[in-house]
């Protein structure tokens, strides 16, 4: 039997933030925020204001116990998909690079190319992240768009129990 799970068709500016923001990172992607401005990348509506959302079970008592997540993994490769409320329309396209020591002698170079395109309220976007190494650097491509680029599917992980 298949649920359908509606969403608010509003919801509050105390549950926004800003788009372009420096102190949002969550599992190493830059969520919804966007860390650095680069001259790389264009936002149509600097202004907009944004909120993720992510799908949990609870138990009796609220606790929430499971989060339900729609991604595919392969070896070096995640896709996965992020639901995200807007307050205006707003595209975001280009670039940003950015390149960083990690310890003493290993090196991230990391790439975010975006093609989103959000309309005012609920919006779904994909997230394709590669991952490979050579020598002392470890590259990271995350490619954000509005069109799939992989079938995903739902999983639910289970949160620790104390």
């Amino acid at each position: 039997m298949a649920s359908k799970i509606e969403l608010p068709k509003r919801l509050g500016s105390n549950f926004l933030h800003p788009l372009i923001r420096h102190d949002v990172l969550l599992g190493g992607y830059w969520i919804p925020g966007i860390a650095e401005m680069q001259p790389t990348l264009t936002i149509s509506n600097e202004s907009v204001r944004v909120d993720n959302n992510y799908f949990a079970g609870v138990d009796k008592d609220g606790w929430e116990v499971v989060h339900f997540l729609t991604f595919i993994k392969d070896k070096d490769d995640t896709h996965s998909a992020h639901f995200t409320y807007v307050d205006s329309d707003v595209t975001i396209s280009g670039y940003t690079k950015r390149e960083f020591q990690i310890t003493s002698n290993w090196f991230e170079r990391s790439t975010m190319t975006c093609s989103i395109s959000w309309k005012k309220g609920w919006n779904v976007w994909y997230l394709s992240s590669y991952e490979s190494t050579t020598d002392n650097m470890l590259i990271m491509e995350n490619q954000w768009s509005t069109t799939p680029i992989r079938k995903l599917r739902w999983y639910g992980y289970p949160l620790l129990q104390l």
